[in-house]
């Protein structure tokens, strides 16, 4: 199934990170045993949303989420992004759903998305069958199916900033109009436009963690939007602070190594 782009970038200020349901072996930080039928790969695997409540979600939203660690999830409701802690056991999954962006959705997506997040926060039964993943809560009523997808890559791939956090503990939305980009190359070069500057980097990274910086900039000045030189100083360092990345396929969000957001945003449009 192919992620599209067409939507997304209608929800410019949402912020991000992810959905963790499970490894297959038993898991040090959660002090559970993963059930024995969950497939390999599985951390790092990427889902999208075929139905939920045995109705298709709205079409061109296509909510997604990702297994980013063992105890690690995140995801995307076709408005605005999540993530979430969460225990498994057998076939027994307990999540933990904190919603973390500030989007205002239209109703049809606000329903959407209030029913999407009851089902994942009152899951209790998982089952994967080859490629397809299914979540009930304990009286069988509220269901959610999702399906294995391919999300884009990291690299090659142009981003456009949603959210970054401000220096002072707070994850804020980019400024309007600030256009902040961002692009990680093959051969561990990064580059972007920063709200006023242009900036680039060497990176490396694996399949979670990250290094950035440090970071070099043009030296222009700038005075809108009003802001904007503030915006870019606290986002570059945000940038330059991040250790953990996780790629949703429509959005990649950067974090702290204890998981706090540093920066997150979504696949541009091309």
């Amino acid at each position: 199934m192919k992620i599209t782009s067409k939507y997304i970038l209608l929800f410019a200020g949402m912020l991000s990170t992810f959905i963790i349901l499970s490894a297959c072996t038993s898991s040090a930080d959660s002090g559970t045993t993963a059930a024995t039928a969950t497939p390999s790969p599985w951390v790092g695997s990427t889902w999208q949303l075929a139905d939920m409540n045995r109705s298709e979600p709205i079409a061109g939203t296509e909510p997604v989420m990702v297994v980013a660690s063992e105890t690690y999830l995140a995801g995307y409701t076709g408005c605005n992004l999540f993530n979430s802690s969460y225990i498994l056991q057998g076939d027994q999954i307990s999540l933990s759903v904190f919603q973390s962006s500030t989007i205002t959705c239209d109703d049809p997506l606000k329903v959407q998305e209030d029913a999407l997040l009851l089902i994942l926060d009152s899951a209790s039964n998982f089952k994967v069958e080859g490629d397809t993943l299914f979540l009930t809560n304990p009286d069988g009523e509220r269901t959610a199916t999702y399906e294995r997808i391919s999300p884009f890559p990291v690299t090659g791939t142009s981003w456009t900033l949603n959210s970054y956090n401000d220096g002072a503990g707070a994850l804020v939305p980019a400024l309007a109009d600030s256009n902040i980009t961002l692009q990680l190359e093959e051969g561990g070069q990064l580059s972007g436009f920063a709200g006023c500057n242009e900036y680039n980097a060497a990176y490396e990274f694996d399949a979670r963690t990250i290094s950035i910086g440090p970071i070099a900039s043009t030296m222009m000045a700038c005075n809108e939007p009003a802001g904007v030189m503030e915006q870019e100083a606290a986002y570059l360092q945000a940038l330059e602070n991040s250790q953990l990345y996780t790629n949703l396929g429509i959005a990649l969000g950067f974090q702290t190594d204890n998981n706090t957001p540093t920066a997150n945003y979504f696949r541009a449009d091309e």
